[in-house]
């Protein structure tokens, strides 16, 4: 992976927590209504798409692995058992914006 663009750690994880916040409200507003009687679901634009092609470009994220993490391991919450192992088969944990980034920068 090249590295010549690539962003320091902490802001790295600001911005992916920032994305699950994001995720985190959408979700509850639409709880909330649903639990409420309205019917349909609520999208609220946001640049989670451009963020996410962005950060790919940057870390040169061949497999989609930031993508990945941020939306079907829910950032970390479902693990990463199915999706990523080392050179010994053995799971890679991705289970924090943390251990993401060293990952990414390996």
């Amino acid at each position: 992976m090249r590295t010549a663009n690539i962003i320091e750690k902490d802001d790295f994880v600001e911005i992916i927590n920032h994305l699950k916040e994001i995720d985190d409200y959408q979700e509850g507003l639409n709880n909330y209504l649903s639990k409420n009687g309205a019917e349909g679901y609520i999208y609220q634009p946001d640049n989670k798409v451009s963020v996410l092609i962005l950060l790919k470009v940057m870390f040169d994220d061949e497999d989609d692995v930031i993508s990945w993490f941020c939306c079907q391991s829910e950032y970390g919450k479902k693990g990463s058992d199915e999706y990523l192992t080392d050179d010994s088969g053995r799971p890679v944990d991705l289970s924090t914006p943390e251990l993401l980034y060293d990952y990414l920068v390996r």
